[in-house]
């Protein structure tokens, strides 16, 4: 299942070479594709490369170069011929493909104001290769649950330990490889429609649509999670209200601080009253004054429902914080989990 995963991704000549070196795709952890440069593998843990006749050396001797070309083939396979249709996921810099492999996108970004509006001229690609590690979730899953429930729980790490793609399993943004994630006994996939009726979800990289004002944006999440009128008006104006939003209802977002752009994604996440409600990073981009109100103000939703959130602080600026949005805090550094 791997194997043909990156291989469906990668241009062909590179697939017909990387195949003549039989790699243990176990072992692979990285491939890095850059124009006129040799592909280089991070493979059991060392820097190899891919020479011309199929074999995986650390000598820079008849090494294969990637070309221009190749890079528009793999992006065409990554995209499915269709970059238009990834386009919100390429401002992030990356791809997330199916198996949660990721791909990060080496070009050059076009910026809109303060914001990326696209990658274009890509000349190199990274691609992640992800891994199962059997029995990774036990620790964690028996120490954010109590009495067979899950409790708000809030975990912390360094960029690049798992959070995300934990929070997407657990959203249901990704569907994982393998195992099932159950909601209620049961499968969330089996019926996704009514699980997103009850999640309540503020991406890390949360985009919101500048054209809008805050309460035309609301009223558009509304319609798009199902809520009546009489439903969106009642919800909207409590959101508004509870998150101190209601002086600048008829504000475009885009004249927003970064502060209040982020009370309307949690926002929009509390509208349809969820009873699981995941934070990715809440507060990653927001200074200390903004942080604490962010906090401050949403401490209301965080009570009486499933509550996840991550955050990347360091353990000293974390504590407190733990202590005031969650009954369990932990910790993720290098694949492990630990309790504070």
């Amino acid at each position: 299942m791997k194997e043909e995963e990156i291989l469906g991704i990668l241009p062909l000549h590179i697939r017909t070479i990387i195949k003549q070196a039989g790699i243990n795709w176990d072992e692979l952890q990285e491939i890095r594709l850059r124009i006129q440069k040799p592909v280089i593998l991070k493979y059991n843990a060392k820097t190899c490369y891919l020479s011309e006749q199929g074999k995986i050396t650390t000598r820079k001797e008849q090494l294969h170069i990637v070309t221009s070309q190749e890079i528009r083939q793999a992006m065409e396979y990554i995209s499915s011929y269709s970059m238009y249709a990834y386009i919100e996921q390429l401002k992030q810099g990356f791809l997330t493909i199916r198996g949660g492999h990721r791909v990060g996108i080496c070009g050059t970004v076009v910026m809109d104001h303060d914001k990326v509006k696209t990658i274009r001229h890509i000349s190199g690609l990274n691609i992640r290769v992800a891994h199962e590690v059997k029995g990774c979730a036990d620790t964690l899953y028996s120490l954010c649950t109590r009495m067979g429930k899950l409790i708000p729980t809030l975990i912390i790490s360094p960029p690049g330990c798992g959070k995300t793609t934990l929070l997407r399993l657990i959203t249901g943004s990704v569907k994982p490889t393998e195992g099932k994630i159950f909601y209620n006994e049961r499968n969330i996939f089996e019926d996704y429609t009514q699980y997103k009726a009850v999640l309540g979800y503020l991406p890390q990289h949360f985009e919101l649509d500048h054209v809008f004002t805050v309460k035309e944006y609301l009223n558009y999440i509304s319609a798009y999670k199902g809520l009546s009128k009489k439903q969106t008006k009642r919800r909207t104006a409590e959101a508004l209200g509870a998150l101190r939003l209601w002086e600048v209802r008829d504000k475009k977002i885009v004249r927003l601080s970064r502060g209040m752009r982020q009370r309307v994604g949690m926002a929009q996440a509390v509208l349809n009253k969820p009873k699981v409600l995941v934070l990715d990073e809440p507060s990653a981009y927001l200074d200390e004054r903004e942080e604490n109100l962010f906090y401050e103000l949403a401490g209301e939703f965080l009570q009486d429902r499933i509550v996840i959130i991550t955050e990347r602080s360091s353990l000293d600026e974390t504590r407190s914080r733990c202590e005031e949005v969650a009954d369990w805090n932990l910790t993720m550094k290098n694949g492990k989990v630990g309790s504070i």
